[in-house]
């Protein structure tokens, strides 16, 4: 399985949630006066050894997001579902990180019909496109280049997710 985002930013994000603060101490530290607490995350070490990827990828992609699509999942997932203690299949189950195992099972389901991958919102935010493509990819195009600590999408996802950058 290969993931990808649309947007430059989407792949920022994805890659960079896992360096927000946790609910709890986000809210003690709204409690404090005085400069944003550090979380750990440098982002001139986190760049130094990444690049930045783009490609065109062809073939057929399920929208498991669609009426169609999370209608004929809840039919072949509903015995999966139940057992997992989920009482209904809609896209906010599909796009829920839990349970994991769901949303592996309609993975199984979108690859045992023949398509190359699924087509998929971000759960940080509808408007990031992502991508999961299933193996042998057809990708055109590939190019690559080294990620910059100054890189202005890098910038904009560590804003939009709240990462206070470590003191040096």
């Amino acid at each position: 399985m290969l993931y990808a985002a649309t947007q430059r930013i989407g792949c920022f994000i994805e890659c960079l949630a896992c360096f927000r603060p946790d609910l709890e101490v986000l809210a003690s530290l709204r409690k404090i006066d005085g400069p944003a607490e550090s979380f750990g995350f440098h982002p001139e070490g986190w760049v130094a050894k990444r690049a930045m990827g783009s490609a065109r990828i062809g073939g057929r992609f399920a929208d498991i997001y669609s009426s169609a699509w999370i209608s004929l999942l809840r039919g072949k997932l509903a015995a999966q579902a139940v057992a997992l203690g989920v009482s209904e299949i809609d896209g906010s189950v599909l796009q829920s990180p839990r349970p994991r195992q769901l949303t592996q099972c309609a993975s199984r389901i979108v690859y045992s019909r023949g398509l190359n991958g699924v087509r998929y919102a971000s759960r940080f935010g509808n408007e990031l496109e992502n991508w999961a493509l299933f193996e042998p990819w057809d990708i055109q195009d590939p190019k690559s280049v080294m990620i910059a600590a100054s890189d202005p999408d890098l910038g904009e996802a560590i804003q939009r997710l709240g990462i206070r950058p470590a003191m040096a």
